[in-house]
C-alpha cells in the first residue's frame, strides 16, 4: 500500500512538473516589414489570406524552416515569412475608439479605429508609450491594446 500511494504521489508530482514546466507566457512578434502577405501554408505557392503592415504585433504559434505560424489580435492565424517579423515591442488597439494621450491621462491626441499598429517604447503605470513613427505618437491605456508583452518600467 505504502509503495503504492508513494507511486501515485511520484506520477501526480511529475505531472505537475511537467505543466509547470511548459506554460509559459505567449511570443510575440512585430511585422518589421513596410507589407507583408499572410499565407495559408508555409510556401509560396500557398494562397495569400491576407495582408498585414509594418508595427502589426502577431502571437507565435508554432516556427517551421523559414517560416512562423503566427496568430493576430482576432484570433486568425497563417503563415508569414521569418525576415517579415522581428522581436521588436509592438501593439494594436484593441477597441474603436481607443483614445490615444499627449501623456498618461492627459489630453486626447487621436481616437484610433480598433486594430491600428503601434511600436511601444515604454510604460508608466497603467499606462503604454507608442508611436506609428509618422504621425500618431503618445500614450495608451494598457487596457485597450493587445500584443507585446508589457516591458519593464
Amino acid at each position: 500500500m505504502r509503495i503504492a500511494t508513494l507511486s501515485v504521489l511520484a506520477a501526480l508530482s511529475a505531472a505537475a512538473f511537467a505543466s509547470a514546466q511548459f506554460t509559459a507566457e505567449p511570443e510575440y512578434l512585430c511585422v518589421s516589414a513596410k507589407e507583408t502577405k499572410v499565407y495559408k501554408g508555409p510556401r509560396d505557392s500557398e494562397t495569400v489570406s491576407w495582408k498585414m503592415w509594418k508595427f502589426f504585433p502577431v502571437e507565435v504559434v508554432s516556427y517551421r524552416g523559414d517560416w512562423v505560424k503566427i496568430r493576430d489580435f482576432e484570433g486568425d492565424t497563417g503563415w508569414v515569412k521569418k525576415s517579415a517579423v522581428s522581436g521588436m515591442a509592438c501593439v494594436q488597439t484593441r477597441k474603436k475608439d481607443a483614445v490615444l494621450r499627449k501623456s498618461p491621462g492627459g489630453a486626447a491626441v487621436w481616437v484610433l479605429d480598433r486594430g491600428y499598429p503601434f511600436r511601444l517604447f515604454s510604460v508608466k503605470g497603467d499606462w503604454v508609450e507608442v508611436s506609428d513613427l509618422e504621425t500618431a505618437t503618445g500614450w495608451l491605456p494598457v487596457s485597450a491594446v493587445w500584443g507585446a508583452p508589457r516591458p519593464k518600467e
